[in-house]
């Protein structure tokens, strides 16, 4: 059986097609991940957009219900970033009430959690947002009490290329960053490849590297009550 040991369920848009694949890779022993997607709509800024995928999650998490998993992550940063911290947790709330058995956290809260595990209270920022979402970006961070040092965004066009871009991408775009203020570097959006780069990332800067999906995993193996960790993904799995 798949899952014996922890079933994580992912909320995601539709167009990801990342997050899973890398996690997969990863995987502990007895670890699934099972995915529900939401429809994007033409403009992830557009108010309608964000109101269809907040509905389309609801409906996401009542079928990962129906798959018996034991945690579940709302996989979507930009859409936290967007409508911000209160949102966020409101929204996770009208999650758990649709699902109350099973754990539940936003990918962003997530992020925020792992950073704070970590000792972090200055943080650089790598992110591959479309200008008008990168902008939000740190707001989302201090609203948590975090301090932005500095941040480096990979302008693309549409939040649907961000697959597009090669781990090399995350590793160039990070290494832009100025780490000498910072005690971690975050870098964003679960559809941007980051695992096969963390650990060098960690090594040539000499911080901390936390990524979404890498967030997310520690969150849900902790969340799951596993122990252990996850060789060759930086400090923050070294040990759950």
């Amino acid at each position: 059986m798949y899952g014996w040991r922890v079933r994580v369920g992912l909320v995601m848009p539709a167009n990801n097609n990342v997050m899973e694949p890398e996690l997969y890779r990863v995987a502990p022993e007895g670890v699934s991940f099972h995915g529900s997607r939401m429809l994007l709509g033409s403009s992830l800024m557009a108010p309608e957009t964000l109101h269809a995928m907040a509905r389309n999650a609801e409906r996401a998490l009542r079928e990962l219900v129906e798959t018996n998993v034991d945690v579940a992550v709302y996989a979507c940063v930009s859409t936290s970033v967007v409508k911000g911290r209160s949102w966020d947790q409101d929204f996770c709330e009208q999650l758990q009430a649709v699902a109350p058995s099973v754990k539940l956290q936003s990918a962003a809260t997530a992020i925020v959690e792992a950073l704070r595990h970590l000792g972090a209270q200055r943080v650089a920022l790598a992110t591959p947002y479309p200008p008008s979402v990168a902008e939000l970006v740190p707001a989302y961070f201090e609203s948590w009490g975090l301090t932005v040092a500095d941040q480096a965004n990979l302008a693309t066009g549409d939040v649907r290329a961000v697959c597009e871009h090669p781990p090399i991408a995350a590793y160039r775009l990070a290494r832009q960053l100025d780490v000498r203020q910072a005690d971690a570097v975050a870098i964003l959006a679960t559809d941007f490849r980051t695992f096969e780069i963390i650990q060098t990332l960690e090594e040539d800067l000499g911080c901390p590297v936390v990524s979404t999906n890498q967030a997310i995993l520690w969150w849900a193996l902790r969340a799951g009550g596993m122990g252990g960790g996850v060789p060759g993904l930086g400090r923050l799995l070294r040990q759950i």
